[in-house]
């Protein structure tokens, strides 16, 4: 998310230098947010409403609870979770898109007047800030993000230091894409960035929370998404085609749908298979 803001504002800015046109950093910040969300809002709506009818099919909870659980939802539609707002929780993933426009809002106009300074100075210590918070507090790792710190949410933290991290992603790709690698070199990039998303994706199958190696994984994935972007490795031919493009706009609405899905499933086989142990 944030290699993409960055994107963003890079664009934006050669396109207010090329024109000659002076930048309304405010209004291009308003801009960024109504983008952002009329391209969620839509997946965002419909999700809430299958997650609040799936708790509500399933709970024993009267009328006067469905009602105050609908009104605690209001937070969750406008994506106040991580300013503090209780909320009814219908959807636990969703703590994230309210990060994400926090953290839009407050990096984005940076971005656009400041991306140097931004990214070799505030970037890195904000990231190896925070992120050495989360080593030394709770469990150690980068999990539980509706923790409440006592003024902020814990995915709040989280979502600064992952998009500053990917801020700095942006300008790595931007040096390596500009470089001239050979085949072999290409190789090697090729099997550090598919090392990088399989060691990820098999710790976060098959290890626990509570022995996580949170911060390796997310330097891992830091280094793959970095030359992913770059397109110097050979998955960049692999991957630029329409069908992946498909997929990243359905990943959306599965990211949003998938908790109610998870703990209908649980339910569903928890009431056929009576005595199985919890999935």
């Amino acid at each position: 998310s944030g290699y993409l803001l960055m994107k963003k504002a890079d664009k934006r800015r050669s396109t207010a230098e090329r024109t000659g046109v002076s930048l309304d950093i405010y209004g291009e910040n308003l801009r960024m947010i109504r983008h952002k969300v009329s391209g969620i809002l839509p997946y965002l709506l419909p999700a809430l409403l299958c997650a609040a009818l799936f708790r509500f099919i399933f709970s024993e909870t009267g009328m006067l609870e469905i009602l105050r659980e609908i009104v605690c939802g209001l937070p969750e539609l406008f994506s106040l979770q991580m300013f503090g707002f209780k909320n009814s929780g219908f959807i636990d993933v969703a703590w994230y898109l309210s990060a994400l426009f926090i953290v839009s809002f407050l990096l984005y106009p940076i971005l656009l007047r400041r991306k140097r300074g931004f990214v070799l100075y505030a970037a890195p210590l904000l990231v190896l800030f925070i992120y050495g918070f989360f080593s030394r507090t709770l469990n150690g790792a980068v999990n539980m993000p509706t923790h409440w710190y006592g003024f902020c949410y814990k995915g709040l933290l989280r979502g600064i230091a992952g998009m500053s991290l990917g801020c700095i992603s942006y300008a790595l790709s931007d040096k390596i894409k500009k470089h001239s690698f050979s085949q072999k070199e290409r190789a090697v990039l090729t099997a550090v960035e598919f090392a990088g998303y399989l060691i990820a994706v098999f710790h976060l199958i098959f290890c626990p929370v509570q022995e996580s190696l949170d911060f390796l994984i997310i330097f891992l994935l830091f280094v793959s998404v970095t030359i992913s972007f770059s397109g110097r490795s050979h998955s960049a031919a692999l991957f630029d085609r329409r069908i992946f493009v498909l997929l990243g706009e359905f990943s959306l609405p599965m990211f949003l749908n998938h908790s109610y899905v998870r703990e209908n499933m649980k339910r569903l086989f928890e009431n056929l298979l009576p005595g199985a142990p919890e999935l």
